[in-house]
């Protein structure tokens, strides 16, 4: 496994973005962009073409997400979220090491945004 700084050397993803956002949402990539400061926050794709030499660091978000997605509950949506607290800090945990992974590719601080966790 590659480190953060590693990672970031190796110019993982596609380029420098204005800003970068994580926001976990159901249905949806959790990194949002802004490509210039006067631009709204964009969803990005979760996919090889954004994340130009590591697959390493997609699959991580990627599994990363899963955990997040697997919580939500079809049946009574508002009730969705991790159920066992253990579970939930392992994930903010995890958030945690992604946004710093990922704070060489945003000319502004990373933004973290959590509703449903």
């Amino acid at each position: 496994m590659q480190t953060q700084k590693q990672l970031q050397k190796n110019n993982t993803m596609k380029k420098i973005y204005y800003q970068l956002k994580i926001s976990p949402e159901y249905g949806a990539s959790p990194i949002w962009y802004k490509a210039t400061e006067d631009d709204f926050f964009d969803n990005l794709e979760l996919t090889t073409a954004n994340f130009k030499n590591s697959l390493e660091l997609l699959e991580r978000i990627q599994s990363w997400d899963n955990k997040f997605q697997s919580t939500f509950n079809k049946e009574y949506p508002p009730e969705s979220g991790f159920l066992i607290d253990k579970e939930r800090n392992e994930y903010l945990k995890e958030l945690d090491e992604i946004k710093n992974t990922l704070r060489g590719f945003s000319k502004k601080e990373i933004i973290i945004s959590i509703n449903n966790i």
